[in-house]
C-alpha cells in the first residue's frame, strides 16, 4: 500500500471515457470535470492506440496538475509512469497491484476494480490504495456481463474493507445517495456527467447531490 492518502473530495470520482470527450478534446474535458469541482479524474480510453492514449492523457495530466487534481489512468501503467499520473487503476485482468509497484514506485496509487467479496479482498491483501465495487446498478458502461451487486452488498464490502471503496456502475445523481448511505467513499461516474452534454454541470450536479444526501 502506498503511503500517500487516497481521498475523494464531494464524493465525485470522474471518469473521462473516450465516449464523452466532444470532439477529441481531451484538455477542455477535463478542464470542465475540474471547473465543476471533479478533484479525482481517471482517463479511460479502451478504443486508443498507446501513442494517442499518452497524448491524451498528458493533456489531463497538465489540467490535473493546475487544479491541484488526483489523476489515475485506467488500466496502462506504463502510460501513467510516463505521463506523470498519480496512480493507475487495473481490473482483474491487468497487472496485479505488487506487479504496478515495481512500475511506478511505492507513492503511486493504485485501486483495483472488483466485484465480489473475494476479489476485495484479494486486492486489499496485494496492498490496492482503493478499491472499486460494481456494478452497483445495470449499467452498459462496464459490459454487459457484469450484473448489478446492488447497494447491500456494497455496504457489506465496504464493513470489511479496511481502504476506501469507490462504487461505481449506473450511478446518477438520482441515487448516489443510497450509494452514500451505504459507506462508499465515491461514486464512480461516467454517463452521467454527459447526460445533459454539459460535462461541467454533470460534476457539479453529482457533487451536489453528493453533498446533500444525509
Amino acid at each position: 500500500m502506498s503511503d500517500v492518502v487516497f481521498s475523494v473530495s464531494g464524493g465525485l470520482y470522474a471518469i473521462l471515457d473516450d465516449s464523452i470527450v466532444p470532439g477529441g478534446d481531451w484538455s477542455g474535458a477535463a478542464r470542465d470535470l475540474l471547473v465543476g469541482g471533479a478533484r479525482v479524474i481517471q482517463i479511460r480510453a479502451k478504443s486508443m492506440e498507446a501513442g494517442d492514449m499518452l497524448r491524451a492523457t498528458r493533456a489531463v495530466a497538465a489540467q490535473c496538475r493546475d487544479f491541484g487534481a488526483t489523476f489515475i489512468v485506467n488500466d496502462r501503467a506504463d502510460v501513467a509512469l510516463i505521463s506523470g499520473a498519480m496512480g493507475v487503476h487495473v481490473g482483474q485482468e491487468d497487472l496485479p497491484v505488487h506487479a504496478c509497484r515495481k512500475v511506478l514506485g511505492d507513492r503511486a496509487i493504485i485501486g483495483v476494480s472488483t466485484h465480489s467479496m473475494e476479489e476485495a479482498g484479494a486486492a486489499i491483501n496485494d496492498g490496492a490504495d482503493y478499491i472499486g465495487y460494481g456494478a452497483i446498478y445495470p449499467t452498459d458502461t462496464k459490459g454487459k456481463g457484469v450484473a448489478a451487486r446492488g447497494v447491500e452488498s456494497l455496504a457489506a464490502i465496504v464493513k470489511t474493507a479496511p481502504i476506501p471503496v469507490v462504487a461505481i456502475g449506473g450511478i446518477g445523481p438520482e441515487n448516489v445517495a443510497a450509494v452514500k448511505a451505504a459507506g462508499a467513499s465515491a461514486a464512480a461516474v461516467i454517463s452521467s456527467l454527459a447526460a445533459n452534454g454539459d460535462l461541467k454541470e454533470g460534476a457539479e450536479s453529482m457533487i451536489r447531490a453528493w453533498e446533500n444526501a444525509k
